[in-house]
């Protein structure tokens, strides 16, 4: 400011300097806001048309695009919560037929099932109508059990089978053969007996009727798994049943034939024979096709069916927590952490009936199923009932010894 002095006066009199551009004129636009107009004559200092500055606009596009996005987020989100709900409620029946005893044969979990080790014994029974001309108040006996180790923290997902013919002694019932266990005492006497065979403890019992099994599959719209070579199976329940060479994908009616057969008419692998061995491996893949398709877009995309069914044929005290944590773990496994392990021993008829004579290397193949020492795989062509463990990389390497012709795919 300056100031200009004038005696006459009692004041000082101050004159502002120009400060703005066209003469110190004001700004329409900034002020229009507050409700001013434009200066006579249409006359401002923006630019644009007549003097006037465009409006700032927001992309049509952008909102657009915003607005998609969220509508998909908040859709998928809920109708995964759906999913979820209709799993636990499914679950939560599945808890309920359980056998309330076999909760005080198993062992405390270390922690969340998403961050620590955990075991879950897999049981298939056969009672019921499976066995045609059996008394439908006989209990069964576990004709499948697969001990599974998830272990998140290492990324490693193990599959332990036993097999059926494995000669064990019986907590309170001597020895016998291990599927004996179900029929002398239920879902608790199993655990006891495969925790006593084994030496660790069992946090999960899942247990599967075979009729329920079906049931399972066709639930989860069927099964892919890789069936290592072709297989013509020996005649049971009327059919001779034919699997081809690769990828397959199996209903529940087909699945639960390939989990049980017994006999190849085919050449095996290096020319080693069918056995309860081979056969609890077939089952492993099944278990595997199985808990994908539990987590699978089919199983979570239909939430008003499809996961509540999955769950109806479970017998099992695992909270839906547990299970989906089981399948996750098997997705997070890396590939070379991934195993296939199979206790075993020596083929021998005792009194008549065939048992399989555990031997010293069961000890080391649940070490490897438990991580502690590398997996070794079994000796098949010293002896095709051997204990061991198998990688992915090895299973194929194993599966492909002697080339095979296939087969043309045909249900039975």
């Amino acid at each position: 400011m300056v100031g200009v002095s004038d005696r006459s006066k009692p004041y000082r009199t101050y004159r502002q300097r120009k400060r703005h551009a066209n003469g110190g004129a004001l700004d329409w636009d900034s002020v229009r806001g507050a409700g001013s107009g434009p200066p006579p004559g249409g006359r401002s200092g923006g630019p644009g048309p007549g003097g006037r500055r465009p409006r700032r606009r927001r992309s049509w596009l952008r909102r657009w695009t915003r607005r998609v996005i969220l509508t998909t987020l908040t859709v998928a989100g809920g109708w995964l919560a759906v999913a979820m709900v209709s799993f636990h409620l499914g679950v939560r029946e599945a808890n309920e037929r359980v056998d309330p005893a076999v909760r005080g044969a198993l062992s405390a979990s270390d922690g969340p099932a998403l961050t620590s080790a955990t075991n879950f014994l897999i049981v298939g029974t056969d009672a019921g109508s499976v066995r045609a001309g059996d008394d439908p108040d006989d209990p069964g006996r576990s004709d499948t059990l697969i001990l599974v180790r998830s272990d998140p923290a290492s990324r490693r997902f193990a599959m332990l089978s036993i097999p059926r013919d494995l000669r064990v002694e019986i907590p309170g019932h001597g020895t016998d053969k291990v599927n004996a266990a179900y029929a002398y005492g239920g879902a608790p006497l199993v655990v006891d007996t495969v925790r006593s065979v084994t030496g660790l403890p069992i946090h999960h019992y899942i247990e599967v009727n075979f009729d329920g099994f079906k049931e399972l599959v066709d639930a989860l719209g069927g099964i892919t798994i890789n069936n290592p070579y072709s297989i013509i199976s020996t005649p049971f329940d009327g059919h001779e049943w034919r699997f081809t060479k690769g990828e397959i994908t199996l209903d529940g009616r087909r699945a639960l034939a390939y989990a049980r057969v017994r006999g190849n008419q085919l050449p095996s692998p290096g020319g080693l024979p069918e056995s309860d061995l081979s056969r609890g491996e077939r089952q492993q893949r099944v278990v595997r096709g199985i808990i994908s398709g539990v987590l699978s877009p089919r199983t979570l995309l239909h939430p008003h069916s499809v996961p509540r069914a999955a769950a109806a044929p479970l017998n099992t005290q695992a909270s839906a927590h547990h299970l989906a944590a089981l399948g996750l773990a098997q997705a997070w496994a890396t590939s070379d952490q991934r195993l296939q392990c199979r206790l075993g021993g020596e083929l021998a008829m005792l009194g008549g009936i065939s048992y399989v004579l555990g031997t010293e290397d069961n000890g080391a193949t649940i070490r490897m199923f438990m991580g502690r020492q590398p997996p070794l795989r079994p000796n098949l062509a010293d002896n095709p009932y051997g204990p061991g463990c198998f990688t992915g990389e090895q299973t194929r390497q194993r599966d492909e010894v002697v080339p095979r012709r296939g087969l043309a795919p045909r249900g039975s």
